[in-house]
């Protein structure tokens, strides 16, 4: 649309910008990013996000109506998102729906008039017949009708349906507060599996649309970020720093909805992942691409087109593929036996939920998720509720759970019993009385530390005669140490790794007991 801006003239009379026998609406709901929305007789079309929106006018209406709200609309649409296209689009035709259905009963003899949108009654009769989640949209529509008509006291009808109530309710926000096993929140377990699954793997192991997908969930877990934002963040959007403590990374992620064309943010972001991004950007399929130039993930695509081999995927097509990523690779829940359903905004669920089992207070919760409804955080709070948290979620929350089928997503490591002294072992580093507990089968440096990182790694030799629970002791001590050195109420993400570190230890210790028959 940029090559439109220099030859496009505005008409004073009709609100509209034409090029070309063309006519266009310029929605500045973005002001950095300006979007034309094309009018025809029929339909409007736009473009938000990578993905088409369309208004479609319903047949039926009254031409003097059609007029006034055209225009109504048209001013309108000059500020505001243009995804509410498809908004206005289901009320026109539940209008038109509700039209037929008084004509057929014999209440009107002809289409609404601008006049008949002026009674309470025939409102009301449009009201009932609309979704609630679009009656908002309707009650806008109405007054905007009436202001744009210039006729009649604005008041007479808009201040009733101000005390109309929409009924609208969050329906995300029961499957949050029930724990939805297919929606909701994941379970500690669940979430577990679901980083193992989107961990950085070798890219000879990985196809690259496959790698773009699972870079997108990273993001989606780390970030608790919108698949539409995801989508936007742009090809420099990495940016790594020196400080005091080493190298940091982060990462420059747009804002939307309520908060579009407000400054974009830099947030933290592991360093690992970073890598894994810049692993990807390096693949020939995308750094051949040009929309590599402009985004930071394209989608590889799975064949070329007109000489690319990426694609720049809408937020709703991403998300349809990100299903079946996660339905092709079966993952079944410890929690209900069968595949698991993953969505971002299950992801963004989850973060919340958990963030709420920490203690975290309600407004950083709201702020984390960029919510401009101060009311929808509630849910998560809610859902940690004794009522709902499902009972083996609830004995998780000690370190070590007494729960196996949420241990054993913790313990990554084998059981084995050395024949001879290990060349690394793995040893409890109390000073009083040191214990191996266990080798490391890498064979290879290891940077990270020898005791807290093992029961949740895959070279981890688990020694079947060793004294674990010496090294679950020690870890709760530390624990112990850890909390009182913080002294706060809620539970810092330290602790969270403590209770991780734990699982993995009593996850190991069920483990051998099973192998022996002991319950």
């Amino acid at each position: 649309m940029e090559g439109l801006v220099a030859v496009m003239k505005y008409n004073e009379q009709r609100e509209l910008w034409e090029d070309n026998g063309r006519e266009y609406i310029l929605n500045e709901f973005d002001p950095r990013n300006p979007v034309y929305i094309e009018v025809h007789e029929d339909r409007w079309v736009g473009n938000w996000l990578n993905d088409p929106r369309v208004l479609v006018w319903p047949r039926t209406l009254d031409p003097d109506l059609r007029s006034v709200l055209s225009l109504a609309l048209r001013r309108r649409l000059t500020r505001y998102a243009p995804n509410r296209l498809e908004r206005l689009s289901a009320v026109l035709g539940r209008l038109a729906t509700a039209q037929e259905r008084a004509i057929d009963e014999g209440r009107i003899a002809a289409p609404y008039t601008v006049n008949d949108l002026h009674d309470p009654k025939i409102v009301r009769d449009i009201w009932s017949a609309v979704p609630p989640a679009n009656r908002p949209y309707l009650r806008t529509l109405v007054a905007d009708l009436i202001e744009t008509a210039g006729r009649g006291d604005l008041n007479s009808v808009v201040v009733q349906m101000r005390s109309w109530k929409a009924n609208r309710k969050l329906a995300w926000g029961q499957d949050v507060l029930h724990w939805h096993p297919e929606i909701g929140s994941l379970t500690s377990a669940e979430l577990e599996i679901l980083r193992t699954a989107i961990a950085r793997k070798p890219l000879e192991d990985e196809l690259p649309r496959d790698h773009a997908l699972r870079l997108i969930l990273r993001i989606a877990l780390t970030l608790l970020r919108r698949t539409s934002q995801i989508a936007l963040i742009k090809a420099d959007a990495i940016r790594r720093e020196e400080s005091a403590v080493g190298v940091t990374t982060s990462l420059r992620v747009p804002l939307i909805k309520g908060q579009t064309g407000a400054e974009e943010r830099y947030e933290p972001v592991p360093i690992d992942l970073a890598e894994d991004i810049e692993a990807f950007r390096c693949r020939p399929e995308v750094k051949s691409s040009p929309i590599a130039r402009e985004m930071l993930l394209p989608l590889p695509s799975t064949r070329e087109l007109a000489g690319d081999h990426a694609i720049r995927p809408s937020a709703r097509v991403l998300n349809r593929l990100i299903r079946g990523w996660f339905n092709a690779r079966r993952i079944i829940s410890p929690r209900t036996g069968e595949p698991m359903r993953m969505t971002i905004t299950r992801i963004r669920h989850t973060g919340a939920t958990h963030l709420a089992m920490q203690g975290v207070a309600l407004e950083v919760i709201q702020d984390v998720l960029q919510h401009d409804n101060p009311y929808a955080a509630h849910y998560y709070i809610d859902a940690v509720g004794a009522e709902y948290l499902p009972a083996f979620e609830k004995a998780d929350r000690n370190l070590g759970g007494r729960f196996s089928m949420i241990r054993d997503a913790f313990f990554k490591g084998r059981i084995a019993s050395p024949d001879e002294p290990p060349d690394q072992p793995i040893i409890v580093p109390d000073a009083q009385a040191p214990a191996i507990v266990g080798a490391c089968a890498s064979g290879a440096a290891c940077p990270v530390h020898p005791l807290f990182s093992c029961y949740s790694c895959e070279h981890f030799l688990a020694f079947r005669d060793a004294d674990h629970q010496r090294a679950l002791d020690y870890i709760e001590a530390e624990a112990d140490r850890w909390r009182e050195a913080e002294g706060q109420t809620a539970r810092s993400k330290a602790l969270k790794d403590f209770d991780r570190i734990a699982a993995g230890v009593q996850g190991a210790i069920d483990a051998i007991a099973r192998e022996r028959g002991e319950n």
